[in-house]
């Protein structure tokens, strides 16, 4: 019978990004989001905890954020 793990890590991508630099040019208290492209568009596609409590959220354009 094989095993199955399931995470779920919505974090992942901006919590990685902060442990791997440097604590002066990411504080912890600023929010962090990460951009990429869908065609022209540029859109969020993931954030912190602190951008999401300023109401950004994922899918979100950057102009809109």
């Amino acid at each position: 019978m094989p095993r199955v793990v399931s995470l779920f890590l919505p974090r992942w991508p901006t919590d990685r990004l902060r442990r791997t630099s440097d604590g002066a040019s990411l504080p912890a208290e600023a929010p962090l989001v990460l951009v990429g492209r869908t065609g022209r568009r540029r859109l969020i596609t993931a954030l912190d905890a602190n951008a999401q409590a300023l109401g950004v959220s994922v899918g979100m354009a950057v102009t809109k954020a």
